[in-house]
């Protein structure tokens, strides 16, 4: 993950230009180098970090996610249990319903 000092790629599979990082929830800035890597120059990530990776549309539209990882000891460990997703591939299409409370 880390490469030279400061600066992290993140590889997988099926990455666009449109492919943006996600640190704790917040958009990083993400360089594009190919369909399994994307490099980022200017993020900090420590070990309790939540990542994963969005294909973004205009507007910061989020059409879908990767799972999400937590960084820990230099490696990338999948987060389980995380009952508030919505399915991959749909998250721009759900709406979310209220339950009701009686």
């Amino acid at each position: 993950m880390e490469q030279l000092k400061g600066t992290y790629s993140i590889y997988g599979e099926n990455f666009t230009k449109q492919s943006k990082v996600y640190i704790n929830g917040e958009k990083q800035t993400t360089k594009f180098l190919n369909n399994t890597r994307l490099d980022l120059k200017e993020s900090e990530i420590k070990d309790g970090d939540q990542i994963m990776v969005a294909q973004c549309g205009s507007s910061n539209t989020i059409f879908r996610t990767s799972k999400t990882y937590e960084y820990t000891g230099g490696q990338l460990v999948e987060v389980t249990d995380q009952d508030t997703d919505v399915e991959n591939g749909r998250q721009a299409f759900v709406e979310q319903k209220e339950e009701k409370k009686k």
